[in-house]
């Protein structure tokens, strides 16, 4: 049994470089001594997310890759607001980031304080392309108003905001073929918040087609308001425990799988070694004119008689 490293006598500094150079998967023992120590980490660990934003180390294998990770985690942890700017601009420039694969709609837990800052994002410029980081933040505020009630009403306003207006004839106030890839996902979380008032714009821009069916279709748009909700998207609160659990136990998955790889290579590969050494001993045999009697043992050494062996039709 492995016994857990005690982190209870390291300073704060000596904690933050613990868990810089702890690659994909610090041990539950360094994350509980970080989360005892918020008031000492906090300033510390902001200062470690805004300096390794842009990190780009020459060594793939360095485990300085995960320390913006690991120190966002702990920004989310400690609902530290100072943090807020540094996901803004991980969320604006995420159009193809895989490193926000790790947060997506994490941020929701700080509640009504992060409005602002994803509304900013759901606004920016895409040219009508997929933007992944205006995606999520759609997606973000969406579970922020479901983890804080109180807030829906701020977040339906900031989803609104990106939709196209409404002439007084009730047409799209948009330039002839302008598309923007965020209407679907602002559609798709209003409907899901049951906002009546986004309506219209919603029902024009399907009937003008300005709607990816990829992303919500005029039918699952309007079950979306039936008294029976035909499907909940929002998912629990960030939890920094429950988070590097999931993450130890993907770890241990991924190295059973790849001892299972390796046991299966030594056994194709043993396999190999005996089908060569039996074609090399029955070649010797007949080489030496000796004919191997049907109730000889098999050369190959298997222990089984020539004819249940090698010496089988077929064989």
């Amino acid at each position: 049994m492995t016994t857990e490293k005690d982190y209870s006598q390291y300073s704060a500094d000596e904690l933050v470089a613990a868990l810089e150079t702890a690659g994909r998967t610090p041990p539950l023992a360094l994350i509980r001594a970080c989360l005892a120590r918020q008031k000492e980490l906090s300033p510390r660990l902001l200062a470690l997310f805004q300096e390794s934003r842009h990190d780009d180390w020459p060594d793939y294998d360095d485990p300085r890759w995960y320390r913006f990770i690991h120190a966002g985690y702990f920004m989310l942890a400690f609902r530290e607001e100072a943090a807020l700017p540094v996901f803004e601009e991980l969320y604006r420039e995420g159009a193809d980031d895989d490193t926000l694969e790790w947060f997506e709609s994490a941020p929701a837990i700080y509640g009504p304080v992060a409005i602002p800052y994803f509304r900013r994002v759901l606004q920016i410029e895409t040219q009508g392309e997929y933007h992944y980081g205006q995606a999520m933040s759609a997606e973000l505020l969406y579970n922020l108003a479901c983890q804080y009630p109180d807030a829906r009403e701020e977040v339906i306003a900031a989803l609104r905001s990106v939709l196209p207006p409404l002439t007084a004839d009730g047409e799209l106030d948009v330039l002839p073929n302008h598309f923007e890839d965020i209407w679907g996902s602002a559609l798709l979380y209003l409907s899901l918040l049951r906002d009546e008032e986004s309506k219209p714009q919603a029902m024009a821009l399907f009937a003008a087609g300005q709607v990816d069916d990829f992303t919500i279709n005029e039918e699952d748009y309007l079950a979306a308001f039936a008294a029976e909700r035909p499907y909940e998207l929002h998912q629990k609160p960030f939890d920094i425990i429950e988070t590097y659990e999931s993450l130890l136990a993907q770890e241990e998955h991924e190295r059973l799988h790849r001892e299972l790889l390796d046991k299966q290579a030594e056994y194709e590969q043993l396999t190999r070694q005996i089908d060569h050494n039996t074609a090399e001993i029955v070649q010797l045999s007949k080489k030496a004119g000796k004919k191997i009697g049907r109730n000889d043992p098999c050369p190959c050494g298997s222990g089984k008689k020539y004819k249940k062996c090698h010496g089988r039709p077929g064989a």
